[in-house]
């Protein structure tokens, strides 16, 4: 009995041991918060355990395709068109991509100077008039209060270039935004919108996730933000325009 016990007591440490060294791992990761204590291991927790599933759902288009996550065994996506274009939603309102037959002349001018710059080379600060048809939902279009703004070159299979357009948001509760945008081989303007995260303070996050009075339906969501992520990384490595 007593070495029974012994062995359970060693058993328990060693379990104690691992769990402490995986929660310090957690803690330690540089998920994109800058939380302390218990709301950063909270949120590193949840989003590092989050699944991010092997199997895909398969989008195929007439100009374009791409591998979406399989969160649930129903495909998520689906097209919707209107009198400007088409756009392929997912009904878990993680991803949106959208493509206009018509588009100003000042945008499409901006983005094909963009796409025609040379690898590595420096981007111009994009005008607001481009930010703010991209996000054309958020109401301040002041974007050097809002947004603090950086462009990337992105290539896809088949030679296909977009531009990866990173909006990290200044203002609390307004979220984090990646665009993806480039030209179709239709010659129409397309656009991916993806979700970072809610820009929440630790103090916020507190309030909203681990206050066990509040409900958490409209704050801060690691794991949702983790989702978004796998989304918008999967994007980026199975799109190809249709030649």
């Amino acid at each position: 009995m007593r070495k029974a016990l012994i062995v359970l007591g060693i058993i328990a440490a060693l379990s104690a041991v691992g769990m402490g060294s995986l929660a310090f791992y957690i803690y330690r990761l540089n998920l994109g918060v800058d939380y302390k204590g218990r709301a950063r291991l909270d949120y590193n927790w949840k989003y590092h355990f989050a699944a991010c599933p092997k199997e895909e759902h398969k989008y195929e288009g007439r100009f374009f395709s791409f591998s979406y996550p399989k969160f649930q065994e129903k495909n998520p996506l689906c097209e919707i068109s209107w009198n400007n274009g088409t756009a392929v939603v997912s009904d878990d309102h993680l991803f949106d991509i959208s493509s206009y037959k018509s588009t100003p002349k000042k945008i499409k001018s901006e983005l094909l100077g963009y796409l025609a710059l040379a690898d590595g080379k420096a981007f111009p600060r994009p005008s607001q008039y481009f930010l703010h048809w991209l996000l054309g939902s958020v109401e301040d279009p002041n974007f050097n209060k809002v947004y603090s703004v950086h462009l990337d070159k992105v290539h896809f299979k088949n030679n296909g270039v977009a531009i990866l357009v990173s909006l990290s948001s200044k203002v609390e509760k307004m979220p984090h935004y990646k665009v993806v945008t480039g030209i179709l081989p239709d010659g129409n303007v397309f656009e991916l919108k993806n979700t970072v995260r809610l820009n929440a303070s630790e103090e916020t996050y507190r309030f909203w996730v681990l206050s066990p009075s509040k409900s958490w339906l409209y704050g801060p969501r690691p794991a949702q933000d983790a989702q978004s992520a796998c989304v918008l990384n999967r994007f980026l490595r199975t799109f190809e325009f249709k030649q």
